[in-house]
């Protein structure tokens, strides 16, 4: 488990997140303090990182990159969307990129237009290789789904490739035990 400093128990208490040494240099390791959402992520050291964690069907960790763009770590729930291509990769009928291409198109008619392309098993999380969204503007999105039905998104805006690479793949999912015990040792 963690032995918690007590800076740590205070970001768990006002921000929902701690932060700890990376497993390789010049990064922070980000651990959510929520069982909702229960991921880790490492960060270049000096980012500012914000979880957004007051809308159920909208979680998320947010960093501000240190002169390096944005990162957003996001979930998309299928159990809790209506539409009937979620139900139908639910069920197995349909895959996971069915449901972003749609959902992409979607997007790009209503708010931007601009174009994209998927890239199957483009680039490793968690040492798996994962599919990825590359949009015009130079976003990324790397997605996958978890066995509970959860798309999971690795979102990079103006990022260098080596440095959303690294974060990408430093993903993890975190012992929801480990999480309860933060809360517990700081006082929520």
């Amino acid at each position: 488990m963690f032995d918690f400093t007590p800076r740590q128990l205070a970001s768990v208490r006002s921000n929902k997140f701690w932060e700890s040494g990376a497993e390789f240099p010049g990064f922070t390791r980000v651990y959510v303090a929520d069982p909702r959402f229960p991921v880790s992520v490492a960060v270049p050291s000096g980012s500012k990182t914000e979880y957004e964690f007051w809308d159920e069907d909208a979680l998320a960790v947010q960093v501000e990159v240190r002169g390096d763009g944005t990162l957003t770590v996001s979930q998309i729930n299928l159990a809790r969307m209506p539409d009937r291509l979620a139900q139908e990769v639910r069920a197995g009928r349909r895959n996971v990129i069915d449901y972003v291409r749609s959902q992409e198109e979607s997007i790009r008619d209503e708010i931007s237009g601009l174009r994209f392309k998927i890239r199957r098993n483009a680039i490793m999380v968690n040492g798996t290789p994962v599919s990825v969204v590359d949009i015009e503007d130079g976003t990324r999105r790397a997605f996958f789904l978890s066995s509970d039905n959860v798309i999971w998104n690795i979102i990079g805006r103006e990022l260098a490739d080596h440095v959303y690479q690294r974060i990408a793949d430093s993903f993890r999912f975190i012992q929801v035990s480990a999480i309860r015990e933060a809360l517990r040792q700081a006082g929520g």
